[in-house]
This record gives C-alpha cells, structure tokens and sequence, in this order.
C-alpha cells in the first residue's frame, strides 16, 4: 500500500477516534450534569428547525450524502488488493518491435523451481506493486525439521540470478518471505 494512503489512513482513524472519544466524555458530563444542558432536558439547536422547513435543505443533504459516498468509493478505490505488474516490455523494444515479458510466470517459475527443493514445504510466486516499486515476491514454506537453512538459502540465490537474468533490464526488487509448513497434529514440535 502506498505510504499517502496509509498516512491518510492513520490520520482519519486518530481524527474519527478522537472525535468518539469526545463524544463518550461529553454523554458521560450531559448524564452527570456537568454540562449546562438541565439534567434529562433535551439539546435544543434552534436554527434546526427552520433549516429542515427551508427549501434547500433537501438539496444540501443529498450533495453532502454524495460528495460523501464518492469519498467513501474512492477511499474503497484506493485499498484494493496489489496490483500485479503483468506483461512489461523489455529493453530492445523499438519501432520494428516489441519485446514483453510476463513477470507472473517468470516469478511462478522461480516459485516452482524453489518448491522442487528437498527443505522447501511449497513455494508460491507473484508480482506486484507496492509503494510505487516493481516486486517479485516468493513466498517459501520450511519443513519443521528442516535443520539449518543454508542448504535453502544456496537454492534461493541461485534462483534469485535467475529471476534477475529473466528479468535483464527491469528494474524490480526481490522479496523472499518464509514461513514455517504447519506440524500435523500429534506431532511434536520438540525433538
């Protein structure tokens, strides 16, 4: 997710939060009698009524309720899930022709070829734009048992040049996240 996103983000939850919590202590104060309100007597707002009666308020509460469901559409807009790189051309590509390469099968290939390793569970592989960087994921499951990872890490390395040779002259970062393959039940964790 792209870093104005989530700034926007935090900032609406710490404003919308606020404003809750104020509110709470503000029912808490009118319950005690601490606001100027009188205790059990109704909170009267006087221009309320003649705005409802007056002729534009219909209009004013319908464009309030769209600017507000565009608002909320494009907040929606904005959180879908990564969007994956797809066909990208390649350097070479020109006016006689032009060369592409589809970065979802190239990281699905690596995924396959890490996933034939002896330590490795499963392996999956995507690409993907996050925070305006072009990314080859590989998400790796370790066996349990599977003792010291070097042996793993060769295979990653390997596959890693790979990608990088498939992928000569674009410009994108590897990522590589392990994870531990669930024990079945029954068994321990401790040998």
């Amino acid at each position: 997710m792209r870093r104005g996103i989530v700034i926007v983000d935090r900032l609406g939850c710490a404003v919308v939060g606020s404003a809750l919590i104020a509110l709470g202590v503000a029912a808490a104060a009118w319950e005690r009698g601490d606001l100027p309100v009188p205790r059990g007597g109704a909170l009267r707002i006087p221009w309320s009524a003649a705005a409802a009666a007056s002729p534009w308020w219909p209009l004013a509460l319908g464009a309030a309720a769209i600017a507000l469901i565009l608002v909320g559409l494009r907040w929606l807009y904005s959180h879908r899930p990564g969007q994956t790189l797809g066909s990208m051309s390649l350097p070479g590509s020109g006016a006689t022709g032009q060369l592409s390469v589809d970065v979802n099968t190239v990281a699905a290939a690596a995924a396959a070829e890490l996933g034939s390793h002896p330590l490795i569970a499963a392996a999956t592989g995507t690409s993907l734009i996050d925070r305006g960087q072009r990314i080859v994921e590989l998400e790796l499951k370790i066996e349990p048992g599977a003792g010291s990872l070097s042996a793993a890490a060769t295979g990653v390395k390997a596959v890693q040049r790979d990608l990088a040779q498939a992928l000569d002259g674009v410009a994108f970062t590897n990522r590589v996240l392990l994870r531990t393959a669930r024990v079945p039940k029954g068994t321990s964790r401790v040998n």
